[in-house]
């Protein structure tokens, strides 16, 4: 009896909760298959060659790729090629397709079936390997680029609920240090101030927030206590919080960007990052400006992310931290995207007509 090497329920909730009949189809083989391991080696190879099959074929989709009847290992060829299926990933397919063919058929040798070609542990462990490995490449790369698989909405300023606040605190405990995570009563003391702090991504088939990115307008002594790095910005005091209530410039601190881990490698960061550039431009034609963007990055991805979008680092902090840096005026910001781009034209001729006094501005 197989124990220890079937597909994980991680895997198979992802691909129930996208809503998808293909993705139905491939969660009930790998059930099966995780089913079959403890009973029928060659049914659970079998179960593990259809998941397979199904992931190929609706994976030609995004290749342009008719698939029609094509055998496996010509997909398999044609993928690759394409550059949508990576050498290992396709690989790991030929495996259990060779696997697959044996449990079915046999093996054959000038059409004859050779005896003593059954199907044992360590073939249904072999399968098990692979098929992570396939369905998770399935699950970050083609999904997303698939039909509406992960349908998700941004929500922003007012129209986020309180309740929300809580949930975007669950995601603080699963990718953050205690000392790092958002408390809840102050977190929401932060969005009565002002509501539009944050930027929420909400998963449409369960309700729930998956990322959020909070960047407050910091009053300036505050923002510089900040960046001498000697505070954790969880306890920062709600009145060292500004409003955007008329045109001005503002100094902004990046307070935290999260994505919850299940979330992570679909196309939820990416329409977080690029609504978060939404606020920003919409702010700009008000006449609100940022002039400079800091950060206290704490974790590896973190660190990522700042260099990233250009920040350049200051100084480590006294907590485990480093603290991180950009200049919206001049705009200095790494444009990646075209919406940054459009903001930075903006920022760009701001700069140019407030030069004088924004260059005076920094060097008081």
């Amino acid at each position: 009896m197989v124990d220890g090497v079937l597909i994980s329920e991680e895997i198979i909730t992802k691909l129930i909760q996208s809503k998808n009949t293909t993705c139905a189809v491939i969660a009930r083989e790998l059930q099966r298959f995780n089913k079959m391991a403890q009973i029928d080696y060659e049914m659970a190879i079998i179960c593990a060659r259809k998941a397979i099959d199904f992931m190929l074929r609706s994976s030609c989709e995004i290749a342009n790729i008719k698939a029609g009847t094509k055998p496996l290992e010509q997909i398999i060829e044609e993928l690759h090629k394409s550059g949508t299926l990576p050498s290992i990933i396709g690989k790991h397919c030929k495996i259990i397709k060779d696997f697959g063919n044996i449990a079915a058929h046999g093996l054959q040798s000038n059409d004859l079936e050779i005896e003593g070609a059954e199907m044992t542990e360590v073939e249904v462990e072999i399968c098990s390997f692979a098929l992570t490995s396939v369905a998770s490449w399935y699950i970050s790369q083609i999904i997303p680029k698939t039909l509406d698989i992960f349908p998700f909405e941004i929500v922003q300023g007012k129209n986020i609920t309180e309740h929300q606040i809580g949930e975007a605190i669950e995601i603080d405990c699963a990718i953050y240090k205690t000392e790092y995570r958002g408390i809840p009563d102050i977190c929401l003391q932060w969005f009565r101030r002002n509501p539009d702090i944050y930027t929420f991504i909400i998963d449409k088939h369960t309700n729930k927030v998956v990322g959020y990115i909070n960047s407050m307008p910091l009053e300036e002594s505050y923002y510089e206590k900040i960046e001498s790095g000697e505070v954790i910005d969880v306890n920062i005091p709600t009145e060292v919080i500004r409003t955007y209530d008329f045109p001005d410039f503002y100094k902004l601190y990046l307070c935290s960007v999260a994505v919850h881990p299940d979330y992570q490698g679909t196309i939820a960061f990416k329409m977080l990052y690029e609504a978060y550039f939404d606020k920003l431009l919409y702010l700009a034609r008000n006449d609100i400006y940022i002039t400079e963007m800091l950060g206290d990055v704490v974790s590896e991805d973190g660190e990522k992310l700042a260099k990233f979008i250009g920040m350049k680092k200051l100084k480590d902090t006294t907590h485990e931290s480093s603290i991180y840096k950009v200049m919206l005026l001049p705009p200095s910001i790494r444009v990646t995207t075209s919406k940054a781009k459009n903001l930075m034209v903006l920022y760009q001729k701001k700069y140019e007509d407030f030069k004088d006094l924004l260059d005076l501005s920094s060097n008081v």
